[in-house]
């Protein structure tokens, strides 16, 4: 890969003075470039993370969805909006190839995940696995670490689809998903397959296990060193990839979901995979951090000895913790599981919008709030004017107006001042002339000024000035 173009940094000189390989934490092809340029060999990808790519570059993708709608009249959204992850994917992979191919499949993969729909169905996501690995050569596939998860990743993995676990915040979920990986690779093995070239990991999201403890600990009112707490899926890792190395698992530990630099800083050294949001790598390349092999630098024991105290943490850090029956009812894994099957929805939702867009919208869902200027506009004329909001739109421009026209000039609507409305004050007592903007007869016996009242919120009732005080209830005889 000589002819990338690298950024120095920490994470540069971590890249290449250690075993610790760099994978960008999104499939946008904006930033797999620059972390590329920051020594990244790979990049992963979660539902979330494809529908924030494809609404935030909606500009680029509306056109593409809508096409493959046309190419597909039969499509529903869900097939529409999963067409669309695939081909992003594929870009994506595309970009990371000459990696692949200069370290014999290992790194240089793109990973897709497997819709959170079929989390029930062990087939189901085995199947799809299956179809994603042949979107490209260097296809890696997410399957969660739940029972159904560990069935399908053990399936997979015999029919050559390099995974890479995920929905997994615990030692135990990475330690069932690695075994899992390894009947796969001895049955693969076993009938004379090659798998040289596979390349599994196996996720520990550790900043969504810090996110659930500082919930259970607010839950329960604990009193806990909230130190401790930005810890916990730090030493998850550190312990899984002890056991990875001591076991001899051929998949690695991959570190996501980044809540703070120490997950990245704490397991530099290992031979494992860090995968940060692209925010997090510009923030630690553009520190003076020294590198430093930490990974087998244990975490403080007093931190630990706090993080024992949360049931939910030990339940993470034991390597039996928990059974595989148990990974599901997990508290970040049901969590994690309805946001990803939340994002699905929300893409569905944006096909939807995209193809079929709201009629009372100002503008359809992706073009610009503007209307274009003709082609026969005097040079130097701005290609593109705002377009009036709702509130000051004139009465005879319309929405759907044709976008190569500029909108109707219409004469400026001059409405009469409003007259101000007034209230009178009155006193029995005090006498005063009455200002020469708003004389009024005198009364006898009291003398009242008018002044301008308050404003007041519109309203289609007019209330009447108050002239005079309510008479005394008379008293029974």
């Amino acid at each position: 890969m000589s002819n990338i173009d690298y950024t120095p940094g920490p994470l540069l000189t971590a890249a290449q003075t250690t075993p610790t390989a760099l994978w960008n934490d999104s499939s946008d092809l904006d930033e797999l470039r620059q972390s590329i340029s920051f020594g990244g060999v790979g990049a992963t990808c979660n539902p979330v993370i494809a529908y924030t790519v494809i609404k935030s570059n909606i500009d680029v993708w509306r056109p593409r969805i809508k096409a493959i709608a046309d190419a597909n009249p039969t499509w529903g959204e869900a097939a529409i909006g999963w067409q669309a992850v695939k081909d992003l994917s594929v870009e994506a992979a595309e970009l990371l190839k000459p990696i692949f191919d200069e370290h014999n499949g290992r790194n240089g993969r793109l990973s897709v995940q497997t819709d959170p729909r079929f989390h029930r169905d062990a087939k189901a996501l085995a199947d799809q696995a299956e179809e994603f690995h042949h979107l490209a050569e260097n296809i890696v596939v997410k399957i969660p670490a739940t029972k159904t998860g560990i069935e399908a990743i053990e399936d997979a993995t015999y029919r050559g689809v390099s995974i890479n676990v995920t929905v997994s915040f615990s030692v135990p979920q990475a330690v069932r998903a690695a075994e899992a990986i390894e009947r796969g690779l001895d049955r693969r093995a076993a009938e004379g397959h090659d798998i040289s070239q596979m390349g599994p990991v196996v996720t520990i999201m550790v900043g969504r296990l810090d996110d659930w403890l500082k919930s259970v600990v607010a839950r329960d009112s604990m009193f806990i060193d909230p130190s401790a707490l930005e810890w916990a899926g730090v030493a998850c890792a550190k312990k899984a990839y002890q056991i990875f190395q001591e076991r001899g698992f051929r998949s690695r530990v991959l570190s996501a979901a980044f809540r703070n630099v120490l997950q990245w800083s704490e397991l530099v050294g290992g031979d494992l995979v860090v995968s940060p949001p692209f925010k997090w790598q510009e923030i630690i390349n553009a520190s003076d951090y020294q590198v430093v092999d930490r990974i087998n630098e244990p975490v403080r024991k007093e931190y630990l000895d706090e993080l024992m105290r949360i049931e939910d943490f030990r339940k993470a850090y034991d390597v039996d913790g928990m059974t595989e029956e148990e990974f599901e009812q997990f508290g970040p894994t049901r969590k994690t599981l309805r946001q990803f099957l939340a994002a699905d929805a929300d893409l569905d939702q944006l096909v939807t919008d995209i193809l079929i867009p709201a009629p009372d919208l100002p503008f359809p869902l992706g073009e610009p709030p503007c209307f274009v200027l003709p082609s026969s506009a005097p040079v130097g004329s701005a290609r593109c004017t705002p377009r009036p909001s709702r509130r000051t739109r004139r009465p005879n421009s319309s929405p759907s107006a044709t976008p190569s026209e500029p909108p109707p000039r219409t004469s400026p609507r001059v409405s009469a001042p409003r007259p101000t409305r007034t209230r009178t004050h009155c006193s029995p007592t005090r006498t005063s002339t009455p200002s020469s903007s708003a004389r009024r007869p005198q009364r006898t016996p009291r003398r009242c000024s008018a002044r301008p009242a308050p404003a007041r919120p519109c309203s289609s009732r007019s209330r009447s000035p108050r002239t005079s005080r309510r008479p005394a209830p008379s008293r029974p005889s």
